[in-house]
């Protein structure tokens, strides 16, 4: 295993973006970079930009799935097919800073005592307008359910982090929150993370983001949440507030609107 970084992406139906967040990865400060992506079977042109991208930069490992199976089993596949000791995340509409990798890689070369390292975000909304992330520096399991202890594609792990967990879940009840259960499965394991206070990553955040949240989805991250602090042996006063992605999925879109117009407002 080298000292590479290896880069996973899903991508899925995302030919208007998927050019600028791999110029973002191909930009970078740190050289040692291998960018997987797996393409998780688009119906649009995405697939053959990345084609393209892949006879332009010899970095690029390009998977495929013929049909589409979700973000969780994409990124298992780019893990199998990576040579990396460190492990990072990267959506398909989104941007990083040219320093991100070298920052966040030094930062784990000097403190052996963390298992990964996340970062700050600037959320960009469709408008242009900004807000940004405020993320605990050392979260714990106490974080949750209040709060997401990691920003999940501004991560950089130790590659024995996702190999101890046996990487994403795939399981139903998880499709469109791998992340919040990875992050219960890592605290229970005993690892340790750390978030920079720097602002490393550019989100897409849009009203539409919004909209999407629907209340099945909100009882899946609440699943998540009763089993995760189970898990934990969380006290009983802490469940009721897994409630809150329910309560969330809840308010009328035109309120969420408001929020949303609040809030990127403000910067």
């Amino acid at each position: 295993m080298d000292s590479r970084i290896s880069v996973l992406m899903g991508v899925y139906n995302a030919e208007a973006k998927i050019m600028d967040a791999v110029l973002t990865i191909e930009n970078q400060t740190e050289q040692e970079i291998e960018f997987v992506i797996c393409d998780d079977g688009s119906t649009d042109g995405t697939f053959a930009i990345l084609q393209d991208l892949e006879k332009r930069y010899s970095n690029i490992v390009l998977l495929r799935n013929r049909c589409n199976h979700g973000l969780a089993y994409s990124l298992n596949e780019c893990l199998a097919a990576s040579h990396g000791m460190f492990i990072a995340r990267m959506d398909s509409d989104d941007r990083c800073v040219p320093e991100r990798f070298q920052r966040q890689k030094e930062f784990l070369l000097e403190h052996p005592e963390y298992d990964l390292v996340g970062s700050e975000m600037i959320m960009v909304d469709e408008k242009g307008r900004k807000t940004y992330s405020r993320l605990l520096r050392e979260p714990t399991e106490k974080t949750f359910p209040l709060a997401v202890p990691f920003a999940h594609p501004t991560v950089l792990m130790r590659r024995h982090v996702l190999e101890r967990l046996g990487g994403y879940s795939v399981e139903k009840h998880t499709r469109r929150c791998e992340d919040l259960e990875l992050w219960y499965r890592f605290f229970y394991n005993g690892m340790k993370g750390y978030n920079m206070p720097d602002y490393l990553y550019i989100k897409a955040q849009g009203i539409d983001d919004y909209r999407r949240r629907k209340v099945i989805h909100g009882c899946e991250m609440f699943g998540i949440h009763l089993r995760g602090l189970k898990m934990l042996n969380a006290p009983f006063y802490r469940y009721p507030l897994a409630l809150k992605p329910v309560i969330s999925a809840m308010i009328p879109k035109r309120i969420m609107k408001a929020y949303h117009d609040l809030i990127f407002k403000k910067k």
